[in-house]
């Protein structure tokens, strides 16, 4: 027992105010509690009246235990990192709730409620979960801020608090998930260097990082404030880890939504009914003890110097109770309206209090009759103003500037600068913001929707319209010009989606954020890609809904686009982007998960590897993908003969020339001939193919087009390193390609005599002979046979040592579909001469050339070409295509092999299931089915289970595949293009998607609806492909998904289609 020091009266040691007197029980500043002691005499916190601390991230105290004042960036570092002020509006939402030290924001009556939080946070046997929902304006908030700081105080957690708020602007999905990455790697040391991620991405990023345990030994506490709020996103089972990480615990609030009776509903919600999963901290309202601690908390500035403290009134505690029935939001109204009194609130009489029905109707009443009695004469117009405004905010879904104010009042209520000021200053208790800065927002989420509520549904239609007609004309001055990018209003960029999703909006509307003036603007805005990608996909969706293809191609071209930028990442920026800290190790995985070739992601990984945790990077990939990283990436580094790839000042296009090219179709004609002096001058042969390569396509008139082609033939491809090697060839190979184009036909024979001629003066047999293969497309028929022969000849004269034969092998395999057709036998038997001679050590090397000889292989050659894959690392894959090849024909029977342990080998590997003599007697159809089931299957002991051997398979079965197979095999397709884990090469992309596609037109006339769903399904992973090869499968997925719809649908459609390919190629160049 204890006794109170104002009156003796004998109390319960946990008493904290007295009953007789109502003087306050909590130990003064004089006495502070341990743990505060010890922070003192550590120097996180200051002690005293209006201290102040001292240090990043220091704590103040002032007042009593509840005024401790979080006034560093405890809860904000790293958000400044963000490309937006994300952390001023988290510093200013929990400023909101604490006050400042001089004007302290009244709370109390919740000690139940935080020893409860405290509890479930320090037993080790809680659940790792907690919810806490309530009705609006509950205090849901102010709880968790106060008891944010004293987890804070008392180092009892690595805190994180996320406030969902509209008042604040933080409710939308990339402002929740943004900050919440950043502050999760603050915390995890990895901070956030680049804001230009999309809301997959950042959750995932999040996501990430709460399935690893905590830095250190303190837990990890995660706070989501608000989670009805979300504007934009809506919050499931995906939002947390399930099961949970140990160490990591996370608390939500919620109110509760349509329906919702109790807390299930947000647990059903989330995912977390499961038993042991969830603990849940109910908030009742507060008690008389709970206001009495409130107005405790208001003493000290108002009545510090009083006889009788308000706090021992207990006649006025009586009335502030029925008033607000124990509703915190009433509670802190009513207080806020004492506040203006001073220490004679000290005198007021329960008669003093307005004498009105209890509740916030009561509440309003009463403020509306008092502003008419202060406006006078001008009430009615000043009444109007007021109104509107109250409405206007009502209905918003975020903070309004004044310029929006005005731009969304009607016309014929005359509202103006001077008005709307007038009204604000009316309304201050109930908003914040300035109009300029902050824009104007309810103080509390409940009091918008009181008024609201209020609103008929006549009423909520016409203001919602009020919203989207802003949206509407914004949307459409960007699209003509007559508004700049830079000068779009920040409310419509951030919410006119939500308003569009609010009311449901036609797809028509939603249609039209699909523009470039849309895109620019939101560019404008974040800075990012990832806003306008959040807006394609809520397009997307409705499109699907819409059964509209142009539209939903038309969206898949906007992320292919963006995936074509992100494809390009350097591996040199990269690694220098992580040393010099503009990057996370985790981001800088995520962009190299991005690169969707095999070879350029490892490479990729290779040049980073040593900058990335071990734990981390164990975490993202697998064992095999790091081996084969490490393993490209000594490759590359025992290559000394190939200078680094680093930029020459000597050999570089003068800027201003740089400066022209670019990308730009608009150059002017005139300039041309000066710009392609500047790129052949380029002595590197790395930018010379690059850049030339983007010039190619301006190059329309003969003679420019003629000098750039004798200059990209005539240049060397030669590397010692093979990627790059290849990338120069296929380079050169595109550039020839286009710009043959725009040469006349007469005159391409002697341009090639020309280039070959130059090639003669270099000496190089291996880069004449893959010259002579880039050009096989562009001879004329009557030099074809010559110069056919004359390549022949130029390869039989390169030597039989170690690289030669490689190279020999190389080229006639390239060269064989381009000779005449009476040549094609002896190359390919030099081919198989070549491939047999090849060094062990390049062995991937032979078995990728052989298999590309087998669609050209003659019959005579069959046992010849199986004898020289048993070489090889794959014989099975070799055997089966060649199996493949031959079924329609000879139905590849074992005599075919004449060597006995390979011929068992095959059959047993095809026809696992069947005996030899089952197998000799099957069918077409039935040889097919065995091939393709092999084809699908995930064995461990069959190599088919590589997708790029499961793609190479189903190119070969698809020919002559039955309708009842072809649906077995489009599977297996859409399989391979769904299989994230397992990136592909472009052919083994290409094939699966447009082989199986191209066999589609039969099948969908008496399928439509499987294949409308499997186009949908291959839709949705060209997405993540770069353009160009979005692009080539683009017309096969067309074409089958025409063959379902009516005829009369087809031009319409067609033509959709066409458009948005144009219009995206124009805003992505």
């Amino acid at each position: 027992m204890k006794h109170c020091p104002q009156c003796n009266t004998q109390l319960p040691d946990d008493a904290r105010f007295c009953p007789n007197c109502g003087a306050s029980q909590q130990p003064s500043f004089d006495d502070p509690p341990p743990f505060l002691t010890n922070l003192v005499g550590s120097g996180a916190i200051a002690h005293g009246d209006g201290a102040v601390a001292a240090g990043e991230g220091g704590v103040a105290i002032g007042g009593d235990f509840e005024g401790i004042l979080i006034v560093g960036d405890v809860l904000v570092r790293g958000l400044e990192r963000l490309s937006f002020d994300y952390a001023g509006r988290i510093q200013n939402f929990v400023n909101e709730y604490l006050g400042t030290l001089e004007s302290p924001v009244p709370f109390g009556g919740r000690q139940a409620e935080i020893a409860a939080l405290d509890e479930w946070l320090t037993n080790s046997e809680s659940p790792p979960y907690a919810l806490i929902a309530a009705e609006a304006g509950r205090g849901k908030s102010a709880l968790l801020v106060r008891w944010t700081q004293a987890v804070i105080a008392q180092g009892l957690a690595h805190v994180v608090f996320i406030p969902i708020s509209a008042r604040f602007n933080t409710n939308r999905a990339s402002v929740t998930f943004a900050a919440l990455a950043a502050r999760l790697g603050e915390i995890y040391e990895e901070p956030v260097k680049s804001a230009d991620l999309s809301v997959d991405q950042w959750r995932e990023t999040c996501l990430s990082y709460l399935r690893r345990p905590p830095p250190t030994h303190k837990p990890l506490l995660v706070i989501l404030d608000g989670l009805d709020e979300a504007s934009d996103w809506q919050s499931g089972p995906d939002l947390f880890p399930l099961p949970p990480t140990e160490g990591v615990r996370v608390v939500v609030s919620a109110r509760y939504l349509v329906n919702d009776v109790d807390e299930r509903g947000w647990l059903r919600r989330l995912g977390w009914e499961q038993a042991g999963l969830t603990c849940t901290i109910p908030l009742p309202p507060l008690t008389r003890t709970g206001v009495r601690e409130v107005l405790q908390t208001i003493d000290v500035p108002l009545v510090k110097r009083a006889d009788v403290p308000l706090v021992r009134r207990a006649d006025v505690i009586e009335e502030l109770f029925r008033l607000s029935e124990g509703d915190p939001l009433l509670v802190r109204l009513y207080v806020d309206a004492l506040l203006p009194y001073g220490a004679r609130a000290a005198s007021l009489h329960p008669q003093d209090l307005p004498t009105i029905k209890d509740g916030l109707t009561g509440y309003f009443e009463r403020w509306w009759d008092d502003q008419r009695q202060l406006w006078g004469e001008a009430a009615p117009l000043r009444e109007r103003k007021v109104q509107l405004t109250l409405n206007l905010l009502a209905c918003a879904l975020g903070p309004l500037s004044r310029d929006d104010l005005l731009n969304l009042a009607p016309a014929d209520a005359n509202l103006s600068t001077w008005s709307l000021e007038r009204a604000q200053d009316a309304l201050a208790r109930l908003l914040i913001g300035d109009g300029d800065e902050q824009g104007y927002v309810f103080s509390h989420p409940r009091l918008g929707h009181y008024f609201y509520e209020r609103l008929t549904d006549r009423e909520r239609r016409a203001w919602e319209q009020r919203f989207l007609d802003y949206g509407r004309d914004t949307l459409d001055r960007l699209n003509t010009g007559a508004l700049a990018a830079d000068a779009a209003p920040t409310y419509v960029m951030e919410h006119y989606r939500s308003h569009l999703q609010r009311v449901q909006a036609p797809f028509k509307e939603a249609y039209a954020l699909l523009s470039e003036g849309w895109l620019r603007a939101r560019q404008a805005l974040r800075s990012t890609r990832s806003a306008f990608l959040d807006d394609v996909n809520y397009v997307w969706r409705l499109a699907e809904a819409e059964d509209n293809l142009p539209v939903q191609i038309k969206c898949a071209l906007c992320h292919a686009s963006l995936t074509e930028q992100s494809a390009n990442t350097s591996p040199t920026l990269l690694a220098l982007a992580l040393e010099q800290e503009m990057m996370t190790p985790l981001q800088a995985l995520r962009t190299v998960r991005a690169i969707l070739i095999d070879r350029e992601r490892h490479e990729t990984l290779s040049a980073i590897i040593d900058h990335i945790p071990p734990s981390l990077l164990a975490k993202e990939f697998g064992d095999k993908e790091i081996a084969e990283s490490r393993r490209q990436g000594s490759t590359y580094e025992s290559v000394s003969s190939e200078p680094p790839f680093e930029w020459q000042e000597d050999t570089r296009v003068p800027p201003g020339a740089c400066a022209r090219i670019g990308i730009d179709d608009h150059i002017s004609p005139a300039l041309l001939p000066q710009v392609l002096d500047a790129v052949l001058a380029i002595k590197d042969k790395f930018d010379f193919f690059f850049i030339l390569r983007d010039l190619a396509r301006l190059l329309t008139l003969p003679e420019l087009a003629s000098r750039a082609f004798l200059a990209a033939g005539s240049r060397s491809v030669s590397s010692s390193i093979p990627y790059r090697a290849k990338s120069l060839r296929d380079h050169r190979e595109e550039i020839l390609a286009r710009l043959a184009t725009y040469i006349p036909s007469e005159s391409l024979p002697d341009l090639l005599r020309q280039v070959i001629s130059a090639t003669n003066a270099i000496g190089d047999d291996w880069q004449q002979a893959v010259l002579l293969t880039n050009l096989a497309r562009y001879r004329p028929s009557d030099v074809h046979e010559r110069t056919s022969f004359e390549a022949l000849s130029i390869l039989s004269q390169i030597g039989d040592n170690r690289d030669d034969v490689t190279n020999r092998a190389l080229a006639f395999t390239y060269l064989i579909p381009h000779l005449a057709r009476k040549l094609q036998g002896d190359a390919f038997a030099q081919a198989l001469y070549a491939l047999g001679r090849m060094p062990l050590e390049n062995e991937d090397e032979y078995d990728r050339l052989l298999i590309r000889l087998i669609p050209h292989i003659r019959p005579r050659f069959l046992s010849k070409a199986a004898a020289t894959a048993i070489k090889g690392t794959r014989p099975f894959l070799i055997f089966l295509r060649l199996c493949c090849k031959f079924v329609r024909r000879w139905l590849v029977r074992v005599k075919l092999i004449k060597e006995p342990p390979w011929r068992d080998y095959v059959w047993s590997r095809i026809g696992h299931r069947y005996s030899e003599q089952t197998l000799e007697s099957m069918s077409d159809a039935e040889l097919l089915a065995a091939a393709l089931a092999t084809a699908g299957s995930d064995h461990p002991h069959y190599v088919a289970q590589d997708m790029v051997e499961k793609a190479t398979i189903l190119d070969d079965l698809a020919f002559d595949m039955p309708d009842d197979l072809l649906l077995e095999a489009l599977a297996i397709a859409v399989d391979i293009c769904g299989y994230r884990g397992r990136l592909l090469i472009e052919e083994a992309r290409v094939w699966a998607l447009t082989t199986i596609g191209a066999r589609l037109t039969k099948l969908a006339q008496s399928r439509p609806d499987l294949v409308r769903a499997r186009g949908k399904e291959m839709l949705q992973f060209l997405a993540t492909l770069p353009r160009p090869e979005f692009l080539m499968v683009l017309d096969t997925l067309v074409d089958f998904y025409l063959t379902a719809v009516e005829e009369k649908k087809k031009k319409e459609i067609a033509g959709g289609i066409s458009h948005a390919v144009r219009e995206i190629c124009r805003w992505w160049p």
